[in-house]
């Protein structure tokens, strides 16, 4: 390896590493190897909030050695935490194919805003209720009535309801959750 992509893939660590404070988005990173022959870096999400960089040194055979390494790991603030989640509202879909299926599937009528909004109110381990300022709303139709019932999310930066991670990729097209049924699926909303 040369230094030019040595010191390449230092600066861009670093401005990842700078983004996601910013953005106050949790990393680990899997440091390289004190003496690699040959070492490939590749970062991957492992949940919806957390990034990793992982490095594996290789011989010249095909054969892959995982390398031992050392972890980092950037956790925001609670108060980053409260301030990234007020600029957000979350809207449950209330009109009739949404309150229908709830009915079909033997659902209080507002069975959804309720799961959500107890995600909301769970406290962290120091007792932080960190998404308290999470807004809450009931909705008119949200536009994917063949889908219900449905659940949006809306950014204070952007008009309308926007795409987030965690959405298949008609969900992304049309920026709205799909089926919220089961906990996992408001689960895959927070």
């Amino acid at each position: 390896m040369n230094y030019s992509n040595t010191l390449h893939r230092r600066m861009s660590l670093l401005c990842l590493v700078v983004l996601a404070q910013l953005q106050g988005i949790t990393l680990s990173f899997v440091l390289k190897p004190s003496s690699p022959m040959n070492t490939n870096t590749y970062m991957s999400i492992r949940n919806a909030n957390k990034w990793s960089l992982h490095s594996t040194t290789t011989t010249n055979s095909t054969e892959t050695i995982p390398c031992t390494t050392n972890t980092l790991t950037l956790c925001p603030s609670s108060s980053q935490i409260q301030k990234i989640s007020s600029q957000f509202t979350i809207l449950t879909c209330s009109s009739t194919a949404c309150t229908k299926k709830r009915r079909s599937l033997y659902m209080d009528e507002y069975e959804t805003f309720a799961s959500l909004y107890s995600r909301k109110e769970e406290e962290d381990s120091n007792g932080k209720r960190l998404y308290a300022n999470v807004k809450m709303e009931e909705s008119s139709c949200l536009g994917s009535c063949q889908f219900a019932p449905v659940v949006a999310v809306e950014h204070e930066d952007y008009e309308g309801t926007v795409g987030l991670e965690g959405m298949d990729g008609l969900e992304l097209n049309t920026r709205v959750f799909h089926k919220v049924i089961t906990e996992s699926d408001v689960d895959r909303v927070w």
